[in-house]
């Protein structure tokens, strides 16, 4: 038995089952909390959600992407993440986005800031 779907295309119906069974795993956990630099830090928990499906994650990704974006802008520092393949609600390992502390941002966008290391020489013999 299969169902045709998209361009008449003939799916079992076993592989769909698998599909939406995998899509509505909740193996995935989202976190995000906003730091401001100093001694102090004072660090605030926005949002620590688990059990989540990954379209649950996304979307709680797209909620506060824009003020993470903002945070940065204005000189703080954010950890924002998506937890995935977790095998029990505590098991952190594996992530599918993550900002940390060296990030940048222009306000709508949010990239990683890179560290590039210039060389060193060693001491040049000086002849007369």
């Amino acid at each position: 038995m299969c169902l045709r779907l998209l361009q008449n295309q003939c799916y079992p119906l076993a592989f769909l089952t698998t599909q939406i069974k995998m899509e509505q795993e909740k193996n995935c956990a989202f976190q995000y909390a906003k730091m401001r630099e100093g001694i102090f830090r004072d660090t605030k928990i926005v949002e620590d959600k688990s059990e989540l499906t990954l379209d649950e994650a996304k979307q709680l990704w797209n909620e506060h992407f824009a003020d993470a974006a903002k945070w940065i802008k204005d000189g703080n520092t954010v950890e924002m993440v998506i937890w995935i393949n977790m095998a029990t609600p505590q098991s952190y390992r594996d992530t599918l986005q993550y900002i940390s502390t060296d990030a940048e941002s222009d306000g709508v966008s949010i990239w990683v800031t890179e560290k590039s290391y210039f060389k060193k020489y060693a001491d040049a013999m000086v002849s007369a």
